[in-house]
């Protein structure tokens, strides 16, 4: 196993450097949300789950019934979700086929 304690660095026996200082990882979500525009991230996911079929040029009937179906459904969860927000006692079965 790889031995912390000797600093082994290209197969030969190093010191230390005294001025070395560990390095951190500083995320702003905050800053990352106002960035990312929600809409442009869900059509990157869509064209990332059909980039096969764009890239080969396969526009066909099934891809733009599958593409109408994913914008719908994630349209209608959005809907839905703000539904429930207004009115808690909402019950979401009446809106599962949509």
């Amino acid at each position: 196993m790889f031995n912390q304690e000797k600093n082994v660095l290209d197969g030969q026996l190093t010191p230390e450097p005294d001025d070395y200082e560990p390095y951190v990882f500083y995320y702003d979500q905050f800053r990352e949300n106002a960035a990312v525009q929600y809409q442009g991230y869900l059509g990157y996911q869509m064209y990332l789950q059909n980039i096969e079929d764009m890239s080969y040029n396969r526009y066909s009937k099934e891809l733009a019934k599958k593409v109408s179906d994913q914008i719908l459904s994630g349209q209608n969860e959005e809907i839905l979700s703000l539904l429930q927000k207004v009115d808690t006692k909402l019950d979401a079965s009446h809106f599962e086929n949509l």
